[in-house]
């Protein structure tokens, strides 16, 4: 996925299920680069919701709860690969739950000063387990 650079928010929507094993503990990881750049930052943006499989929570993605963001520096050379953990709040989260989320990167933000487009290579979700 590339996220431009521009003075908007560029996001994508995507999904993914609580697995059984979860306890607590739990981090969006956003592995990243940049093709044309060798330095300055990038803010990203994990906004989600947790849905209960009771179907008695909305899945509505305009409705979500929680947000959480980083600022991850791009060091070194042109597509070296960064990597940053963006803090959840474990308490949101059952097992089996389906977790609607956007991932964005915040170029209104003053904070994201690379200039050039930010490639994700992968979207994470770290926890800890049973």
């Amino acid at each position: 996925m590339a996220f431009a650079d521009t003075s908007t928010k560029d996001e994508v929507s995507c999904s993914f299920t609580i697995p059984k094993d979860y306890v607590g503990a739990s981090k969006a990881v956003v592995v990243w680069t940049a093709n044309n750049a060798t330095s300055n930052s990038v803010v990203w943006d994990f906004d989600y919701n947790a849905i209960a499989a009771d179907g008695a929570e909305s899945a509505d993605p305009a409705a979500h709860t929680q947000q959480a963001t980083g600022t991850s520096a791009h060091g070194g050379a042109a597509m070296d690969v960064n990597e940053i953990s963006i803090a959840l709040t474990a308490g949101n989260f059952a097992v089996d739950d389906v977790v609607l989320f956007q991932l964005g990167r915040d170029g209104v933000s003053g904070s994201d000063t690379l200039a050039a487009d930010a490639l994700v290579l992968a979207v994470l979700f770290e926890y800890a387990n049973a």
